[in-house]
């Protein structure tokens, strides 16, 4: 790889000359100068150092500069520095994460805008934990690009009459016979893309970017062969071209385009040169999507995990200011699966990159105002944006790949299309042709999953006696009141063969139980994934079942009109996007409501439920799901939290009407996230596929910015929901379901700390991860979030379950729930428990029963309409009904 730098790397900072004049905050032990730098000691949440003001170097022709700071730790996975022209004013926008180099140890690297003159820096070493770095030296590295693509508005010329055809369904590509790279798209007759012709090809020629004439095309059928015989018939097209660069070394590529019995596209493309040459620039496919047919409208389109849109610009600052809103081509890192797309009119065109033996990105402009073509720009080019050859958003090459003599490099594409008013078909199509990755491995199965948690519970540091954060890292989680976590240290305890741990989880989980309030109603949970789990072992669940119905009225009322506005505090995260309504905002804030009409057979709450449910579904159907961040992300930001309350309240009124229309926009809200879940592999490295990401935006616009950094947390609560949605199933969507949860779920275990961690964070689960350097950031979550659907993702007994049954009415149970036969009259349930201890179970919507089954006690409310029951053992329950007055 060759990189062109007009100016050397400059020492800007020496802290060995300057370590005196450097000091620390509260939070730094020791900021002590010595011969060979500046040795820092730091504990706790926030530490930073701070100093002079430094010159950095100026160079016109800089587009990046790199910096590099010099520093020798064994603790410090990264540092944080912030970087202003005025002192004192450090900010989000004007910061970046120094991160450690694989091949030159000790030096941390980012890339930055280019800043020039007198710059006052401050650097922050990682917060939450304690370490030493040994300051050396900060440097500075203006860089250039060796080469950009031109962005002319391309010469549209009409397709000859003898133009080759390919026909897949009711769309069809039409390629011009003699010139490469000249087709269009129609579906139902109607253009919907089309390539240009123009291409512009740049190879490195004697330390100097150069553009590659086409010399020759040639446009022909292809010939396939007949299976089983040696006939060839015309299959679709080959296109072949020849280039030629300034010393006659020439190129040669070719394409097919054929059909698949699915009724897709493929283009298959290969590139060859006579000599080894240094590429810097090839448009494997452009596409122009609408010119002169639906034009700059769309009604949705998708970039996954960087772009989810409504009919608005991409790239915009809705959800991201400054740099990192440029989405125009995106690191693999940043993208779920290779896929681009959009729907407009009812139909839906996307183009995803099956393979490549070159490194690609996706290209990306709706509209297109890269090339001005007056619709929108798809596709995907090589180099791929890597922060070393490409930078991310930038079309600029500061640098090139290596094609060698005679070796024929092969890629291939698919283009399909469809009818549908979202990308939703479009990420049904992707899963269809591909599949789902295959489950990730987690150390020590069964077993060693069941430690990991128990000793995240009971030694890390979140715990502080029989009180616990809700994570580490950060001063704005103290130790609390947790009442879910006894519940989760006695199903630990349940399914742990280690008779040793088995008793220490259960005297913890004995002492913490008898420190709670017996009047408490589960109020005061820690982790992610809410329900009344514990209540059907301890706490006052009379009480509570008691005053479900006026919380359902409550919150129905402020939703009446299937929307509840957001109003601001401090911060307006409304700001710019002309709304104050948001359906994941919405959702989030029915979620006491959707848990409390589960509890109830109050007809009253379960009719004003409903009511609000189908305002809902008038108000945002085919939405992208977004707003359910409120606490720190712009509302406008698509959100895999927003998909998954909304699934959860589909499918709530699914489960108490089985009216189809409620699970049915349930399973959109899923496919939603799926626009979020990396379905192909971010980088090399044990955490990968079904890593999720949380938000595809920044915090409060600006930093951390969140696209291409998974957080599992969100991705959790959403695969909690797609579990419940599974059961809701007895078709592909059940096995689909359950395998994108349990992919999430264990690679939440994966994330978490491993056992013997140094800093004491065993079991937890870190905030974020980078997937490309496997690093993990703080703060540290509890383990309550990964252990709450653990038995389902193990293929072991459910730490809880809520069943349907019945006509309406609702199982809650611990353990697992099997609906039986039911009619008119009776109820019919199996209940298999993993708690040794008497343990409650909840049926609702019932009049008061005239037997109940093996339980000739039991304890009805009236009120409520609540039957409850008590189980210590696996057993079938008949209810046999009593007649309603």
């Amino acid at each position: 790889m060759l990189t062109v730098v007009l100016s050397a790397a400059l020492t800007v900072i020496d802290f060995g000359g300057q370590g005196a004049q450097w000091h620390g905050n509260k939070y730094v032990q020791e900021c002590r100068p010595q011969a060979d730098g500046l040795s820092v000691r730091y504990e706790g949440v926030d530490p930073w150092i701070y100093g002079p003001s430094s010159t950095f170097p100026l160079d016109p022709a800089a587009k990046r500069m790199r910096l590099t700071l010099l520093a020798d730790s064994e603790e410090a996975d990264s540092v944080r520095l912030y970087y202003h022209p005025e002192k004192k004013e450090y900010n989000e926008e004007m910061a970046v994460t120094l991160l450690p180099e694989s091949e030159r140890p000790g030096a941390y690297s980012a890339i930055i805008p280019p800043i020039s003159g007198t710059i006052w820096c401050r650097f922050d070493p990682p917060g939450g934990a304690k370490g030493s770095l040994l300051f050396k030296k900060l440097l500075a590295e203006p860089i250039v690009p060796i080469a950009t693509p031109s962005f002319e508005t391309p010469q549209w010329h009409e397709l000859s009459p003898q133009s080759l055809t390919v026909q897949a369904g009711e769309w069809r590509l039409t390629h011009d016979p003699k010139r490469w790279n000249a087709f269009t798209l129609t579906y139902r007759g109607k253009k919907l893309a089309e390539a240009a012709g123009e291409e512009t090809w740049i190879a490195n020629v004697n330390g100097k970017p150069q553009k590659l004439t086409f010399v020759t095309t040639s446009v022909s059928p292809l010939l396939v062969p007949v299976d089983g015989t040696n006939v060839m018939v015309k299959g679709g097209i080959s296109a072949v071209a020849e280039l030629k660069d300034a010393q006659g070394v020439m190129w040669r590529t070719s394409r097919y385009f054929k059909t698949t019995e699915r009724g897709d596209l493929v283009i298959g493309q290969s590139v060859v040169v006579s000599a080894d040459r240094e590429l810097l620039h090839l448009p494997l496919i452009t596409l122009f999507c609408g010119r002169g047919t639906f034009g700059e409208h769309k009604t949705q389109a998708l970039l996954p995990g960087c772009e989810y849109l409504a009919d608005e610009p991409s790239s915009n600052e809705l959800e991201i200011h400054g740099a990192n809103a440029n989405r125009h081509l995106v690191p693999r890192y940043k993208l779920c699966y290779p896929l681009v797309g959009l729907a407009v009119d009812g139909v839906w065109f996307s183009v995803e990159q099956r393979t490549s033996m070159l490194p690609t990105s996706p290209i990306f402009d709706s509209p297109d105002r890269l090339f001005r073509s007056g619709g929108h720009l798809l596709g995907f080019w090589v180099p791929a944006a890597d922060d070393k050859i490409r930078f991310d958003g930038e079309a600029d090459v500061y640098g090139g790949i290596t094609l060698k003599k005679d070796i024929v490099y092969m890629s291939e594409m698919i283009l399909s299309s469809g009818e549908g008013d979202t990308v939703v078909p479009m990420m049904q199509g992707y899963v269809a042709r591909n599949g789902l990755p295959n489950l990730p491995k987690t150390d020590g199965g069964f077993d060693g999953a069941i430690r990991l948690m128990a000793e995240g519970w009971l030694d890390s540091c979140c715990r502080e006696g029989t009180k616990w954060r809700h994570a580490s890292g950060s001063s704005n989680f103290q130790p609390r009141i947790a009442e879910e976590v006894p519940l989760y240290l006695l199903w630990l305890a349940a399914h742990t063969k280690d008779v040793a741990l088995r008793e220490r989880l259960e005297k913890t989980a004995g002492e913490t139980i008898a420190t709670f309030d017996p009047e408490w109603q589960a109020d005061r949970r820690i982790s992610h994934i809410s329900s009344p789990a514990n209540l059907l072992l301890y706490g006052n669940l009379e009480q509570r079942i008691r005053r479900a119905a006026n919380g359902v009225r409550h919150v129905a009322q402020r939703a009446a009109s299937g929307a509840i506005p957001y109003t601001p505090s401090k911060t307006d995260y409304s700001a710019g996007s002309g709304t104050n309504i948001f359906n994941g905002f919405t959702a989030m804030q029915m979620g006491g409501m959707t848990e409390d009409v589960t509890l109830t057979g109050d007809e009253g709450a379960i009719s004003a439920y409903l009511a609000v449910l189908d305002k809902m579904l008038g108000r945002y159907r085919n939405e992208v799901p977004r707003g359910a961040q409120p606490w720190e992300m712009p509302l406008h930001t698509p959100d895999i939290l927003a998909s998954a309350h909304l699934i959860r309240a589909y499918l709530t009124g699914y489960w108490l009407t089985r009216d189809r229309k409620y699970l049915d926009e349930a399973n959109y809200w899923a496919w939603t996230g799926m626009s979020m879940v990396y379905l192909t592999p971010p980088a090399e490295g044990e955490i990968g596929v079904y890593s999720t990401i949380g938000v595809m935006g920044s915090t409060g616009w600006t930093s951390p910015c969140w696209v291409g950094r998974p957080v599992q947390w969100c991705g959790l609560v959403y695969g909690a929901a797609l579990f419940r949605l599974a059961s809701a199933y007895d078709d592909e969507n059940k096995l689909r379901w359950r395998q994108v949860a349990q992919g999430i779920q264990l690679t939440g275990l994966q994330m978490s700390y491993p056992r013997g961690d140094l800093l004491n964070r065993t079991g937890l689960l870190p905030d974020s991860v980078d997937p490309v350097r496997q690093l993990r950031y703080a703060p540290d979550i509890n383990p309550g979030t990964v252990q709450a659907m653990l038995g389902e993702a193990l293929g072991t007994t459910p730490l809880y379950t809520i069943c349907p049954v019945g006509k309406g009415s609702l199982v809650h149970a611990l353990g697992s729930v099997e609906e039986g036969a039911s009619d008119a009259n009776t109820i019919s349930f199996r209940v298999t428990p993993w708690s040794k201890h008497p343990s409650r179970v909840i049926v609702t919507r019932v009049e008061k029963p005239e037997w109940v089954s093996d339980h000739p006690s039991f304890q009805y409310l009236p009120e409520a309409r609540v039957l409850l029951l008590t189980v210590d053992h696996p057993q079938r329950i008949r209810i046999r009904l009593g007649k309603e007055k």
